[in-house]
């Protein structure tokens, strides 16, 4: 098992990255100047990585081995008198005066370690188990918290109800009452120094730092204030302090809990109050709260609730408390006395001197006498410079007998460019005319340059972004650009923005549409059109697009400079083609380097890929040295290698003044600074030469990435990519389409089905509109009854007439008797012409008509004889006779058989059939029917994954300073060395 640096859990052996927290195995410290996590102190404690750092100071998370707990240690490392080199757990302290206030601030942070130990049992306290010294310097091992701070909870929720924000300041004005009793003052209460732990509590962190951290003699005074919390006294090194200092504190802190605002700086205070009670502010409190409070926080140390005992009962009592009202401490023109307006009316020359005394906080006009105006010779007072443009800052150091240097110019989210950020000695302090103060100028924010990130994979832009300070949204549309590239940024490349700013990217899901990755395409020339122009060309004919950049100074931005796949190639649908789009000519932001001194600066802008040009010239404001001016604003967009022009100072211009010559014993010669070569004509042979050796180095970074446009950000590929893939992606839907299996590309199959069934009908139709024809079936009626009436059968399209015969007979009475013959003819005419072969009928006719017809052959030519028609076809009598048969010739009572008919109705029914509609498609087979027919076809899916290309990265930082201490070089590690001189 491993032990994380990053939260002090541990994890297994087989993983690099810790499984609780993220945090990377072996990563570097943060910070040059901090130590290597996995460092061991004082032979038991772990320090991980940096969780805090400040002016004084490094706290580390870490771990206590005997007890097996987290634990937090704070080292004692003020960046003003000390430093580390990398990879060194000593401390290096600066010589001279530095080392005096290194060394007096190191044994104030171990005695006071070892007063806080006392209070162990303190609710409100954080607890301190254990300090000691080691690496030339001391360390604080305490209690970890875990949780949030009281500024970032209300900037966060809001402002907190009275009854929560007791629960805050109530254990930690109880555990203060003791501290304060013990001696012991912490003079650094404010909302960011409050820690709300998990369980609920609340500690008082950094216990005692304003009072180890430094002497009064350092330029770092100042970062010891927290403006809105800390009282006047605290603004000048020898302000008379004491618990009503803390008092102050936590009542500006319970001030800000209550109304979420940060109280009016109590040095402007002193000008103008307008600092108004709790309640006008929003805040739901009782009278009592409101005026305990503005008592605590009162001015004059002579007015202000003097203990945490005091503040206590005030805050709690049931009785009506008194407001102690301070007398009027306003110093700004609002009432002038009338006897000052006079004497200005009387004497124009003393507005001048008024302009000095009112600047320097002087006058005070609240009634009081002349004496204020009373200054101890040779003194002054510092007048405020923060927050005044640097150009006006030496005339108000020459108003008021002082001098100025401005020494450095730094970022703030408070203070406009070119206006003095900070000074060394803070204003109303008492100092001796002509007292140097530090002066440091506002670079304005510090704003984040956005980066290039079109064709980049969006997963990689948006941690990239993040990792800047910016937060970052991002939504996914229809495009056939690589799935999951960058598309659309909403912030210009090379914008400058605010951190926390919100940009919003678009991406793509890599949509073609319906591909046929059967089908063959003809690629376009793309080169020189404008990128969307080209992107549309290859969606139209399903080709995937995918996007990098490169600066030209020939094609303009926008447009295709290449194009991976050379015009007129055949291609298949689905296929990529990159596409590499030109950035236009490389621009850069000009930096803002006033104030730097000449080598950062330089260096500042040779970063920024510009020409630089120096000029000198003298200044009273700037130390020597240091950026007077440069010839572009700051953020002014540049064509990398534009020269631009810095001014630097060569300090002030001496004054030169005649005197009376006198002869002057030779000085002692002093060394030169230190150069880079011995300026011509000194040699070792007439001078005093002494040499050294000075290391840098620049330490390299690798990273890998799937995205190979990281060179523009800066980063150098390192060989070649590696081969991987990235996760399937979801199936496609199911299709007719087959295709094809690939090293990218998985495929299914399945049957699907479908059916109809037959349906029938009847019609007495033989036909329907849209029904097959199928049969006919008939269905009969009744028989009628016989009738000798003969009957003829018959046929429709509908029905049919049967018709049934049957012989009967009957006595016939005597009559003459004549033999008739009926001719039949085969093909069913009848005739009576002569030379025919006949069938015919025979029948005997009688006087009542009756006749007895038999059919015979007969093959006998006859002649025409006399024609006798009865209604049934025709009857004749031949000329000549009884060649057939004998004639009667004699009347007979005989029996006569006759015909007797009779029919019935047959009607047809005509059957058809149809088949229904097909049945969608489905994955079930249909169940045989009858009359059921089915269908089916395959149907194909398929799921893509990429192939990733993992390219290795490596980027050099910048070179350290130079230094004494020796510097190896290894493969992570660049090494330079130069020699320099000095004589005398």
């Amino acid at each position: 098992m491993k032990l994380c640096m990053g939260c002090m859990e541990s994890y297994g052996d087989e993983y690099g990255v810790c499984p609780h927290c993220g945090y990377v195995e072996n990563s570097e410290p943060e910070e040059a100047n901090q130590l290597r996590p996995g460092t061991i102190l004082h032979n038991k404690y772990v320090a991980g990585k940096a969780i805090g750092h400040g002016a004084f100071g490094v706290t580390y998370l870490g771990y206590d081995a005997e007890l097996d707990r987290k634990v937090a240690i704070k080292e004692y490392m003020p960046g003003e008198f000390s430093n580390r080199v990398p990879g060194d757990d000593k401390v290096i302290v600066y010589e001279g005066d530095k080392r005096e206030q290194f060394e007096s601030g190191l044994e104030k942070f171990a005695d006071e370690a070892r007063r806080l130990a006392m209070f162990q049992d303190k609710e409100g306290i954080v607890q301190i188990y254990d300090c000691f010294q080691e690496n030339n310097t001391a360390y604080l091992v305490m209690e970890y918290l875990e949780g949030i701070t009281a500024k970032a909870k209300v900037r966060q929720d809001g402002k907190m109800s009275l009854e929560e924000a007791l629960g805050v300041i109530m254990p930690i004005l109880r555990s203060l009452k003791e501290v304060n009793a013990a001696g012991i003052l912490h003079r650094d209460i404010a909302p960011d120094n409050i820690m709300l732990t998990k369980d609920g509590g609340a500690k008082l962190i950094d216990f005692g730092a304003s009072r180890f951290a430094t002497t009064g003699h350092s330029r770092s005074l100042t970062v010891l204030i927290k403006q809105g919390y800390a009282p006047v006294e605290q603004y000048n090194g020898r302000g008379d302090q004491g618990t009503w200092t803390d008092v102050y504190g936590l009542a500006a802190t319970f001030y800000f809990l209550l109304t979420g605002k940060t109280p009016q700086d109590a040095m402007e205070r002193k000008g103008n109050d307008r600092l108004k009670p709790p309640s006008k502010e929003g805040a739901e409190v009782k009278k009592n709260v409101d005026v305990a409070i503005m008592n605590a926080m009162n001015l004059g140390i002579e007015y202000r609730t003097k203990t945490m005992e005091d503040f206590e009962k005030e805050l709690l009592s049931i009785e009506e408390v008194a407001r102690v009202v301070e007398p009027d401490r306003r110093e700004d023109l609002g009432k002038m006395p009338k006897w000052l307006k006079v004497t200005l009316a009387a004497c124009a020359v003393l507005i001048v001197t008024f302009g000095v005394l009112l600047a320097t906080g002087v006058i005070n006009f609240g009634g009081v006498s002349s004496g204020v105006f009373e200054m101890a010779k040779g003194h002054t007072y510092v007048p405020t410079f923060v927050n005044q443009n640097y150009d006006k800052a030496g005339n108000i150091a020459k108003d008021n007998s002082v001098k100025i240097q401005i020494v450095d110019s730094q970022f703030s989210d408070d203070i406009e460019m070119d206006m003095v950020l900070s000074q060394s000695l803070p204003s109303g302090s008492k100092v001796a005319i002509n007292s140097l103060i530090d002066l440091v100028v506002s670079a304005g924010r510090e704003q984040i340059e956005i980066p290039y990130l079109l064709g980049l994979q969006v997963n990689e832009a948006v941690t990239a972004l993040k990792e800047m300070g910016l937060e970052v949204e991002s939504i996914e549309v229809d495009n056939n650009a690589v799935e999951g590239s960058v598309i659309k940024q909403s912030i210009e490349p090379l914008s400058m923005v605010d951190k926390g700013s919100n940009i919003l990217l678009e991406y793509s899901n890599g949509n073609l549409g319906d591909v046929n990755i059967e089908k063959e395409v003809i690629v376009p020339d793309l080169v020189n059109k404008k990128y969307e122009s080209a992107q549309a060309e290859l969606s139209e004919i399903s080709l995937m697009v995918s996007r990098s950049s490169e600066y030209s100074n020939e094609v303009a931005e926008g447009n295709v400079i290449s194009q991976s796949v050379a015009p007129g190639t055949t291609a298949h649908q689905g296929d990529k083609v990159n596409l590499v789009v030109s950035l236009g000519k490389k621009m850069v932001n000009m930096p803002y380097v006033v104030a730097k001194p000449e080598a950062d600066a330089q260096s500042m802008l040779r970063d920024a890929e510009l020409k630089v040009k120096v000029e000198y010239d003298y200044s009273d404001s700037f130390l020597k040295g240091n950026v007077i001016s440069q010839s572009v604003a700051k953020d002014t967009k540049l064509l990398v290698g534009t020269e631009v022009t810095i001014v630097v100072s060569m300090g002030p211009k001496e004054t030169q003044t005649t005197q009376t010559a006198k002869v002057e014993t030779t000085p002692e010669p002093q060394w030169s600074g230190w150069l880079e070569s011995l300026p011509d004509g000194v040699t070792s042979s007439n001078h005093q030469v002494e040499t050294k050796m000075e290391y840098r180095y620049q330490d390299r970074s690798t990273t890998t990435s799937t995205d190979p446009n990281m060179t523009s950000l800066g980063w150098t590929q390192i060989g070649e990519p590696t081969k991987s893939y990235s996760d399937w992606g979801a199936w496609s839907s199911w299709s007719d389409s087959a295709v094809s299996a690939s090293e990218t590309r998985e495929t299914q199959s399945k049957t699907i089905w479908r059916y109809r069934d037959k349906e029938s009908t009847t019609s007495d139709s033989k036909t329907l509109d849209g029904w097959t024809y199928e049969k006919r079936t008939e269905s009969a009626g009744n028989w009628s009854e016989w009738t000798r009436t003969e009957i003829t059968a018959s046929d429709s399209e509908k029905q049919r007439v049967d018709v049934e015969t049957r012989e009967g007979s009957e006595q016939v009475q005597t009559g003459t008797v004549y033999h008739y013959y009926r001719y039949y003819i085969p093909n069913g005419r009848y005739s009576s012409y002569d030379g025919y072969t006949v069938f015919y009928t025979y029948s005997t006719k009688f006087a009542n008509g009756a006749s007895n017809a038999v059919y015979q052959t007969c093959d006998q030519t006859w002649d025409r004889g006399e024609y006798f028609n009865d209604g049934n076809g025709g009857w004749w009598r031949p000329g000549y006779q009884g060649y057939c048969s004998g004639d009667i010739s004699s009347p007979v009572m005989s029996t006569v058989t006759y015909m007797e008919y009779r029919s019935r109705t047959v009607n047809y029914t005509y059957h058809f059939s149809r088949f229904t509609d097909w049945s969608g498609w489905s994955d079930a087979t249909p169940a045989d029917s009858a009359g059921r027919e089915k269908d089916s076809k395959p149907q194909y899916q398929y799921r893509d994954r990429s192939i990733i290309l993992t390219y290795s990265f490596e980027k050099w930082g910048n070179w350290s300073e130079w230094s004494e201490t020796q510097v190896n070089g290894s493969e992570s590690r660049r090494v330079e060395t130069r020699t320099l001189y000095r004589y005398k």
